[in-house]
């Protein structure tokens, strides 16, 4: 009798052990549900920044090719006022010339 007296006080320290074990087990998974929590809306803002920042870009880029489409039309503008200030040019110095002569 004895014996089972002892073995009913140990099952129960070890039942007591093994309910705090659960205890510290269930604690441990409700704060890991936490952060899992957590961590999923800081990705979900992340990704819409993603997208705006995505977003964004394209823009830049779609303006980035404007202005280069821009620059080359002034680019042949340049060049085209470049050949007609030499042309008249030439013709001053024709004129010049001839009045000379």
């Amino acid at each position: 009798m004895e014996q089972l007296k002892e073995e009913v006080v140990s099952l129960r320290r070890s039942q007591k052990i093994s309910k705090n074990e659960l205890e510290r087990l269930q604690n441990l998974l409700g704060s890991a549900i936490h952060n899992v929590a957590g961590l999923e809306f800081e990705l979900k803002a992340k990704d819409e920044k993603i997208e705006g920042l995505e977003d964004e870009w394209y823009r830049c880029v779609k303006r980035v090719e404007e202005l280069e489409k821009k620059v080359e039309k002034l680019d042949e503008e340049v060049m085209l006022k470049d050949g007609q200030i030499s042309i008249l040019r030439g013709s001053l110095r024709e004129r010049y010339f001839c009045e000379i002569s």
